[in-house]
């Protein structure tokens, strides 16, 4: 896999931060690089048909023609197992084109040339699908990372737990109540003023 443009900017990338090509031209690359979200996304052109299977990225923009005819079965197979449920958006270009049923992931267009002027726009609702998902993401392992301190440290108080996971103590607080309106048993202790698993245990990650 060839980086074709990546950012300069040193901060940690997180895996969807990026947009891979396949079978495109070096001219097209480059009308892709162009229209990146911002300085942080990076842009790959890979001719590994395993790369779009196997990476993570909030945009695949693939030239159809390319594929073999087991790749592209491949390729359908895979998203057909997820129900359609994915993150990324798939740029699929020429023929053949995606099954109808796949087309809420699969956005099919005859040639680049009848997305190159929209591709700006597309790329960036691309990323914003996938910063939302990876918020949701970050807010689910804070919500475990609470349960864990909770049931190794009794009594924890609001304060280490946001120390710990590096969010203030009100953020604790919220995602505590989602943790108990789920079910969980998070009890707070007004005299050690600390939180704690009622009867030791929890619902969801003990057994019984």
């Amino acid at each position: 896999m060839k980086t074709v443009a990546v950012s300069n900017d040193k901060k940690k990338y997180r895996s969807p931060d990026k947009v891979i090509t396949f079978g495109l031209s070096e001219q097209q690359n480059e009308t892709v690089a162009r229209a990146l979200p911002d300085r942080d996304c990076k842009l790959f052109d890979t001719d590994a048909f395993t790369d779009l299977i196997a990476h993570r990225a909030s945009a695949f923009i693939i030239n159809a023609a390319m594929l073999e005819p087991d790749e592209v079965e491949m390729m359908w197979g895979f998203y057909e197992e997820l129900d359609c449920c994915a993150d990324e958006m798939i740029v699929w270009l020429g023929e053949p084109q995606a099954p109808k049923h796949l087309r809420s992931i699969f956005k099919c267009y005859e040639s680049f040339d009848m997305i190159a002027a929209e591709l700006k726009y597309h790329l960036l609702a691309a990323r914003r699908k996938t910063k939302k998902r990876g918020v949701l993401s970050s807010q689910l392992a804070d919500c475990m990372c609470i349960m864990k301190y909770i049931r190794i440290q009794p009594y924890i108080r609001t304060r280490d737990l946001a120390e710990k996971l590096g969010v203030s103590g009100r953020t604790v607080q919220r995602y505590i109540a989602s943790l108990r309106e789920a079910g969980e048993w998070i009890s707070y202790d007004a005299v050690k003023k600390g939180w704690y698993l009622q009867f030791g245990r929890s619902p969801f990650f003990d057994n019984f």
